[in-house]
């Protein structure tokens, strides 16, 4: 089991995604810093794939009125999935680039 930080504006989201995928954790909240402190089996990538989804969540909610917002990473390698999970009876999916990504997307225009 691995100790990682994640910034405390991220916390709430990532416990809902730790959730939503049934990955065991425990956490150790210190409200009074900036970072809490996750411990779980993942591994260093798949804990900060988990963070963008996180982060993601955190945007949709407090940027752009709960639309999806998906990362890059995410558009390169997962968006089927997430479309399946997200909107399992559209075709299609309307979304935001996380911001943090956004020049990332352009270099691909």
């Amino acid at each position: 089991m691995e100790t990682r930080n994640i910034d405390n504006k991220y916390l709430k989201h990532m416990l809902r995604v730790l959730d939503r995928y049934g990955v065991s954790y425990m956490v150790d909240e210190n409200k009074d810093e900036e970072y809490s402190q996750i411990t779980t089996g993942l591994s260093y990538q798949d804990f900060n794939r988990y963070v963008e989804r996180a982060m993601c969540e955190f945007e949709s909610e407090t940027m752009h009125n709960g639309r999806f917002v998906i990362s890059f990473n995410e558009l390169l390698n997962n968006k089927d999935e997430l479309q399946r999970e997200f909107f399992p009876d559209k075709k299609g999916m309307a979304y935001h680039i996380l911001s943090r990504d956004q020049a990332k997307l352009k270099h691909l225009e």
